[in-house]
């Protein structure tokens, strides 16, 4: 299985592909108290993806999952939103309706909280949980991430 495909250590570095943008840095700021981040600048570009013939369909349904979280949740977090009613909902792989609905009840759920500031401590790290759970839930173990486990069955 990898791991690690988008917000790995490289991806800041941009060693391996120069077109990404500093992924793993705004990830991790979405787990910093008291800190906001700009939720749009996690929105990823497809075309930063290298054509290559086995991983790019994989990159680009990760990409397509993670940018409608990502957007999902800034549009949540402005009004009510019906998931059901998204257009491609029944089309959504699992891993995506599961993250979805997690964020609009994360965002529901602590809209009478005033003291602090819930989007900060509650919604943006719960949204890193949801995108790391993007990147276990749908790779396929192509090696196109920071390591490889994998489970060998020796008769």
């Amino acid at each position: 299985m990898d791991r690690s495909i988008l917000v790995g250590r490289h991806t800041d570095t941009r060693e391996y592909n120069p077109k990404l943008p500093p992924i793993r840095e705004l990830a991790n700021s979405l787990h910093e108290d008291y800190l906001r981040t700009d939720l749009e600048r996690l929105i990823l570009d497809p075309a930063m993806i290298p054509a290559q013939a086995i991983i790019t369909p994989f990159l680009k349904r990760l990409i397509r999952c993670w940018n409608i979280l990502v957007e999902f949740t800034q549009r949540r977090l402005r009004r009510n939103v019906s998931l059901v009613d998204m257009k491609g909902w029944s089309e959504f792989p699992a891993p995506l309706q599961f993250a979805l609905m997690t964020m609009d009840r994360v965002i529901a759920n602590v809209s009478w909280m005033t003291f602090g500031d819930p989007r900060a401590n509650i919604i943006e790290p719960q949204l890193g949980y949801a995108l790391r759970g993007l990147e276990n839930g749908l790779q396929t173990g192509l090696g196109c991430g920071h390591g490889m486990w994998s489970i060998l069955n020796i008769r």
